[in-house]
């Protein structure tokens, strides 16, 4: 999974540190912030130059959250 620059690796690990995320939920938090991103990609980007944005991993994050009562 391509990451860009955008993406803060130790926001993203005190933040699943602090909502104590299983293996699981950090599983589901990847694959989710993946899917969001080919979303985004919408047909215009060639997806070998597409890659994961920190957006797309602060909103799979809520979304994980929301559906998993994860405390914040």
């Amino acid at each position: 999974m391509p990451l860009d620059a955008s993406v803060d690796l130790i926001k993203l690990s005190d933040m699943l540190e602090a909502s104590k995320a299983s293996c699981a939920d950090i599983e589901g938090l990847c694959r989710d912030a993946c899917l969001i991103a080919m979303r985004r990609c919408s047909g215009n980007e060639v997806l070998d130059k597409l890659s994961v944005l920190g957006s797309d991993f602060d909103k799979a994050f809520r979304r994980i959250k929301k559906n998993n009562d994860i405390p914040q």
